[in-house]
């Protein structure tokens, strides 16, 4: 049987996903894996919010990837490093 504390813990697990989502949705990746983090604290059976979340780290990993890469005028490394080659 669930108790109000459960049923509490559960609205607020979705209401965290739901603000992840919408964070992921508008760029905000480290606060969409921040809410995603505590709903599934509150509801680990939350599999959607963990999708989500994971969808959001590698969206952080990428851009932060994208960020660290040389460009040149053309805005490839690859043309960069063949021009270099010569």
């Amino acid at each position: 049987m669930s108790t109000f504390h459960d049923s509490e813990s559960q609205k607020t697990a979705v209401a965290k996903a739901q603000e992840g989502q919408r964070s992921l949705s508008a760029g905000g990746y480290e606060r969409a894996i921040a809410a995603l983090a505590e709903a599934i604290r509150l509801a680990p059976n939350m599999a959607g919010a963990r999708r989500t979340r994971a969808e959001a780290t590698r969206h952080l990993q990428w851009t932060r990837v994208k960020c660290d890469q040389p460009h040149s005028n053309s805005g490839s490394p690859v043309t960069e490093r063949a021009a270099i080659r010569g």
